[in-house]
């Protein structure tokens, strides 16, 4: 491809800085020793900054394009992603809610424990969806490159 060598390069790079991100928290919660409350906060604060711009980018830009995809394969699997993403967003929203300074600090072991399955859970999911999905549509889109046929945009502009 010529504007990019992925089509979603950019949703690529995000999921990077989210598994960035979440190995950060495992760092902070790895031992016994008390945390930096304001490190994790810190950490969490950018995760859910991170995780907003990325799904937004995914629900208006990536998905309605798969899901109107003449191809029934790259169609079921968008719809099944639609629901994997929107419910992780929902349960890290959560998360974030409910572990504010003042309850990481009142329950610093449940919430290392917590922390560390988030932190599991983003790299899962993000994985899965670059080898389920975003391998699938960049494949695509260099079909339709091959054969001169640009797609309407690359994912992610």
């Amino acid at each position: 491809m010529h504007v990019m060598d992925r089509a979603t390069e950019n949703s690529r790079r995000q999921h990077t800085e989210l598994r960035r991100l979440a190995d950060h928290l495992l760092v902070l919660v790895e031992d016994d020793r008390p945390l930096d409350e304001s490190a994790v906060q810190r950490v969490l604060s950018r995760l859910a900054g991170v995780l907003k711009m990325h799904v937004a980018m995914e629900l208006e830009g990536l998905y309605p394009q798969l899901l109107a995809h003449p191809n029934e394969e790259v169609r079921t699997m968008a719809s099944r992603m639609v629901e994997t993403v929107q419910g992780a967003y929902e349960g890290f929203l959560k998360f974030r809610t409910n572990w504010h300074a003042q309850a990481v600090h009142a329950d610093q072991q449940t919430f290392a424990q917590q922390a560390r399955f988030i932190a599991k859970a983003f790299h899962e999911s993000t994985t899965r969806e670059e080898q389920r999905l975003y391998d699938r549509v960049d494949a695509i889109y260099a079909e339709m490159a091959r054969l001169s046929r640009p797609p309407i945009s690359a994912v992610g502009e």
